[in-house]
């Protein structure tokens, strides 16, 4: 949240495992621009480099892949 958003959003993926999070954001051709792993909460930076528009956020945790959609405008 928030989405859409114009700068940044924070990301957060609730678990019991201690698994890592691995976190890739694709733009709206699927290429990936993206991608971090680590703690289950992460903070991603739209920030001025990228363009405005939909992005995929691909969340992996172990066999667990969640996909949702965020929209950059303005």
């Amino acid at each position: 949240s928030p989405n859409p958003t114009a700068s940044s959003f924070t990301l957060k993926a609730y678990s019991n495992s201690n698994q890592a999070v691995s976190v890739r954001v694709l733009d709206e051709n699927g290429k990936s621009v993206y991608a971090s792993k680590g703690q289950a909460e992460q903070t991603f930076s739209f920030g001025d480099k990228f363009a405005n528009g939909l992005y995929l956020i691909e969340v992996k945790q172990g066999e667990n892949v969640k996909t949702i959609k965020a929209v950059k405008d303005k």
